[in-house]
């Protein structure tokens, strides 16, 4: 008392002061512990519908900022999905049914790991890991089994979490599926075929001995280069459908691309592009380029190897029924309980992956892929109704790539090599110019 009295007023006021402060940042701080996996989870949702309808715009467009921004939302978007299930296995998370719902969302986390059909890979360079990726996906499998089971979870979570589980696997699985195909040497052992020796001149200057011994008439005669093809000014350029310039971007696809892998072409394949590009108009044979253009970027940057085969659209028609069913199956659950905020945030999740499966979906409809796969087969039929909607939805003028190519120029390189530490210190080692 006596003490308390001798206090000067400005003391007094500065240790009330300190008192409200600590109180408020103390709430602020609960606040958030509370609201953080909410966050989490909701950042997550929004990056991957960002990732959804903004990747293949890169194709396109090579603005500097949308090449940050997608940057950032690729690297983020796996950090978050990855942080999040450990943050639920923290003991200091508040219990109780709230904490059942929220350790709920561990398969959706899983699930968005699996990211967007659209981007897998930001660089090329990101197809090589897809052995870290498969032991992510091992670790963030178990990682979320342990969240959810350590929770206790009731049955009005734990059937609607099977059923997400299986997608979140599928899909992480899918996604690993794809950078591995993508990846340079699997690239190259699926594109080497067997190799085609050629004429046998041993045995066939073997025969020609033999026949002059025989006393036989016989002598080479060199022919020249067969040319299958026509001179420029013998080729009428002629317009072509849309529908066959389609065609023949998705069959010079499969020739083409072994350029990117560094295998040759045959003479065969040369004769045969020359003698369907010198028939074309000039607007129509770079659109066939375009085509073939945005198709190789497909296969290295997106699930597109993985997504157009019979096991792929297999897959996505499981992820669909299976992520459906554990939505009404938590609607029923959990009808004529009290709901939350949480509930709430549960069936936004549901809604936002519905929605993104139907997206991705339709696009993988409506794309060349499925045109081509339609169009050599049984349902050559329903091919046209994939053609009108490639019409309408990709049209014939509409820009495929960017018009733009980045080049490294050796000569600027040469006259503009500034001194650097680095340089420096090579140069003191007597290494410069090595």
């Amino acid at each position: 008392m006596i003490l308390q009295k001798c206090e000067p007023p400005e003391w007094r006021a500065e240790m009330e002061g300190n008192g409200m402060n600590t109180h408020s940042m103390g709430g602020l701080l609960a606040v958030w512990n509370e609201w953080e996996i909410r966050v989490l989870v909701l950042t997550s949702l929004a990056l991957q519908v960002f990732l959804l309808f903004s990747a293949g715009i890169r194709k396109r467009n090579v603005s500097a900022l949308l090449g940050v921004l997608l940057w950032l939302a690729y690297l983020l978007a796996d950090s978050i999905a990855i942080y999040a299930p450990g943050y639920l296995s923290q003991t200091h998370v508040p219990k109780g049914r709230n904490h059942r719902i929220q350790v709920f969302w561990a398969p959706f986390l899983l699930l968005h790991l699996g990211g967007q059909d659209t981007i897998t890979a930001f660089s090329i360079e990101d197809n090589e890991l897809w052995k870290r990726h498969l032991l992510s996906l091992l670790s963030q499998v178990a990682l979320a089994v342990y969240v959810f089971s350590k929770s206790r979870p009731g049955a009005d979570t734990l059937y609607p979490a099977v059923f997400m589980f299986l997608s979140g696997i599928l899909k992480y699985g899918e996604r690993t599926w794809a950078l591995k195909c993508a990846s340079m040497d699997n690239l190259r052992s699926s594109m080497v075929t067997t190799p085609d020796p050629g004429p046998n001149y041993a045995k066939f200057m073997e025969e020609y001995r033999f026949t002059r011994e025989a006393g036989l008439q016989a002598e080479i005669v060199i022919e020249p280069e067969r040319r299958t093809g026509v001179t420029t000014a013998a080729i009428a350029e002629e317009t072509v459908p849309y529908a066959t310039v389609i065609t023949e971007a998705l069959c010079f696809f499969v020739t083409f691309k072994h350029l990117f892998v560094n295998l040759i072409l045959s003479f065969q394949d040369r004769t045969g592009s020359q003698a369907t590009f010198l028939r074309l108009m000039p607007e129509q044979a770079y659109k066939i380029i375009e085509i073939e253009l945005s198709l190789m970027y497909d296969t290295l940057h997106s699930k597109a190897a993985v997504i157009h085969t019979w096991y792929g659209r297999l897959f996505r028609c499981f992820t669909l029924v299976s992520t459906t069913t554990a939505c009404v199956l938590f609607k029923v659950l959990h009808k004529g309980r009290p709901g939350g905020i949480d509930v709430a945030i549960t069936n936004l999740l549901f809604g936002g992956v519905l929605c993104l499966e139907l997206s991705a979906i339709g696009m993988m409809l409506v794309s060349y892929w499925t045109y081509a796969a339609l169009e050599g087969s049984i349902c050559h039929s329903r091919s046209h109704l994939i053609l009108r909607c490639l019409k309408y939805f990709q049209p014939e003028s509409r820009a495929r790539w960017s018009n733009s190519m980045a080049q490294h120029n050796l000569i600027s390189f040469c006259l503009q090599d500034r001194s650097t530490l680095v340089t420096k210190i090579l140069k003191l080692l007597g290494l410069k110019g090595h």
